[in-house]
């Protein structure tokens, strides 16, 4: 089989994510413009050895694949084989080596191999990268900055920033007086700082506003911020939605009056050291910048460098005070709303890759 390109995928197909929207939107793209692919999913077997799903059928090695299968691109959704890049590249020598970084996991260097250091394991991805991948698409300056720290070779980096549904521009008439309806779509786990809005929506409604705040998503502090929000008698302020498809999150954020993430740089610990997980670019907050919905987040990682202006404010994750300043400073001055964009729509952000995908077909 002669393709243009082998997508590698990895996860659930069906899974919410960051990774898997990414995924399933470049197969998509890449079946309009009529470029010859192969998807192929990846899992590893109870021996650690990794087994290649190639179009929803062949279960193929890596020896059958190359075998099979002759390719100018391989495109490497997340960085779960970087076990295996090296010997992709010996295997496809004359094709392009992609991968696409989240941010956080070459910081984490999570293996399949058990090398207790964790600062080894850090070295061994960044030697990966260095001696196989042709092209790095990076989501930001901080990614880049974090990773050149690391010693990752920046004349690899590609930068493209966004990856959203459509927008829905935002046609909510704002009235403070009436209520306002505020929204938050990430996963509960300590980074995403549920616990703080919970206690910034406490706040507002102490300082006489009617607010509202809708969640969407799921994860493992997904019952402990329940709970935390009876104890605090705030059942009929804050509604749980659940995990909701990434259309339902741009239909929401659009009858929204404020999106609000307070998210915040966690330290977690890993084997034998730590890292810090952070935002790498913020999928919903480039959702609601599109919608022309104002914005309230919390100063981590990369997003200073996508709220800016006009589209919201940055504040102190920790400090709830200062989330309400902000807010009171937005209705005093009338609630201006920020114009609706396409720049970070998956069609956008897709054409960054014609820089190794041309106009091959």
């Amino acid at each position: 089989m002669d393709v243009t390109l082998i997508l590698f995928l990895h996860g659930e197909e069906n899974a919410i994510g960051g990774m898997e929207e990414h995924g399933l939107a470049m197969a998509k793209w890449v079946n309009k413009k009529g470029i010859k692919n192969a998807i192929v999913h990846t899992l590893f077997d109870e021996n650690g050895r990794v087994i290649f799903h190639v179009n929803g059928q062949q279960r193929l090695s890596l020896r059958e694949l190359k075998s099979q299968i002759d390719a100018t691109i391989l495109f490497h959704n997340s960085g779960h084989l970087i076990e295996h890049f090296k010997e992709l590249k010996a295997a496809f020598p004359n094709a392009i080596q992609v991968y696409r970084t989240g941010g956080n996991e070459v910081l984490q260097a999570s293996l399949q191999a058990n090398i207790e250091q964790h600062g080894l394991r850090q070295k061994f991805w960044v030697n990966s990268i260095n001696e196989s991948v042709d092209i790095l698409v990076t989501n930001s300056a901080f990614t880049e900055r974090r990773y050149r720290d690391l010693g990752i070779s920046p004349r690899i980096f590609l930068r493209a920033v966004g990856g959203t549904s459509k927008p829905i521009p935002s046609t909510r008439k704002t009235n403070p007086n009436i209520g306002l309806n505020l929204f938050c779509a990430a996963r509960f786990v300590a980074y995403k700082n549920h616990f703080k809005l919970i206690d910034l929506v406490k706040d507002l409604i102490q300082n006489g506003l009617n607010v509202k705040l809708r969640l969407a998503g799921d994860g493992p502090l997904f019952e402990q911020v329940k709970d935390y929000v009876s104890e605090h008698g705030l059942d009929r302020n804050i509604q749980f939605l659940g995990a909701i498809t990434p259309d339902q999150v741009s239909t929401i954020i659009s009858d929204s009056d404020v999106y609000v993430q307070m998210s915040i740089d966690e330290e977690r610990l890993v084997q034998g050291g730590s890292y810090i997980h952070t935002e790498g670019m913020g999928r919903s907050i480039l959702a609601a910048i599109g919608s022309g919905t104002w914005i309230i987040a919390g100063n981590a990682g990369a997003i200073p460098e996508i709220v800016h202006g006009t589209r919201g404010v940055i504040v102190d994750p920790n400090h709830v005070e200062e989330a309400r300043i902000a807010l009171f400073d937005w209705i005093n001055v009338g609630c201006p709303k920020p114009s609706p964009t396409n720049e970070y729509c998956w069609d956008n952000y897709f054409q960054k890759y014609n820089t190794f995908l041309g106009d091959q077909k």
